[in-house]
């Protein structure tokens, strides 16, 4: 996994020309359009330097909690629904009520009573109504809906990875 700009990549395989990357979001980061574009362009650097041939790059998804449409009643919408609108779900995974206990409410415990949860911001008092509902959320796999098509002349204008400032 190397982390390029906002985002995290891992090459799956090569496929036909096409690099397949996993794509991975960290916490905290700006998913703006721009600065994913940005990590796009690096990635294509990236492995470009590394010697891959390829022509065009397919990024790709883990299952997670994120991609859940659903969670945005409760978080609200911002960067990354604009980051999702740029992608299809191409497969529901499980259950993803743990994973939301862990990262909404920082708790590790997937036996503890919804109504001890904690309520200090309005995102978590958001979560826990909807679990106090019984809302169900799923992890999913996305695709990115358009593939990065390689322009290799527009290459010497993205810098290294290595001159890249963080």
């Amino acid at each position: 996994m190397v982390k390029l700009g906002s985002l995290q990549f891992k090459l799956l395989k090569i496929e036909e020309k096409t690099l397949v990357l996993d794509l991975h979001i960290r916490e905290k980061v700006d998913l703006s359009p721009e600065k994913c574009k940005e990590s796009y362009d690096m990635a294509f650097r990236f492995f470009s330097d590394f010697g891959y041939q390829f022509d065009k790059i397919k990024f790709t998804t883990e299952y997670g909690w994120l991609f859940d449409k659903k969670i945005f009643k409760y978080l609200g919408y911002g960067n990354l629904s604009k980051f999702l609108d740029d992608y299809n779900v191409i497969d529901r995974g499980g259950n993803s009520y743990s994973q939301i206990l862990f990262r909404v409410f920082g708790v590790n415990n997937p036996q503890i009573d919804i109504k001890d949860l904690p309520e200090n911001t309005t995102v978590r008092r958001n979560f826990k109504k909807a679990l106090l509902n019984n809302e169900k959320f799923y992890s999913y796999r996305i695709e990115k809906k358009e593939i990065y098509l390689c322009d290799f002349e527009k290459l010497k204008e993205i810098k290294p990875v290595w001159l890249q400032e963080y």
